[in-house]
């Protein structure tokens, strides 16, 4: 695990040569840019607080997926997709109290202290 302060905020970079990342369809970029219809994961980023914004609003932890190009077609050679989290502000309404442990358990379990 790589740990960067270049960017804003701390970023942890989760990368791992030969890991098992799983591939991953996305039609949008197939049928909106003639991209590849298939993405395999490179490289997990954990930024807080978070490195973009939302309606100029900064989140506590983001988490960026880096994705490369399967099939080699089309200009598009990655794909980027982040979720942003806050604390004080919860969008996970629909979860029930088991939900909302898992998550918490998830990144409880990501061990980013070390």
């Amino acid at each position: 695990m790589k740990v960067n302060y270049e960017f804003y905020g701390t970023a942890v970079w989760i990368t791992k040569a030969g890991s098992n990342f799983n591939y991953v369809n996305q039609n949008i970029p197939f049928k909106e840019w003639g991209a590849s219809p298939i993405w395999k994961g490179e490289t997990l980023r954990v930024h807080s607080p978070s490195e973009h914004t939302i309606g100029g609003t900064r989140y506590d932890m983001e988490v960026n997926v880096q994705m490369s190009r399967v099939v080699n077609i089309g200009d598009m050679y990655y794909s980027f997709t982040s979720f942003m989290f806050s604390v004080a502000s919860p969008t996970a309404l629909f979860c029930t109290k088991d939900c909302v442990q898992a998550i918490d358990n998830f990144f409880d379990d990501l061990q980013l202290e070390n």
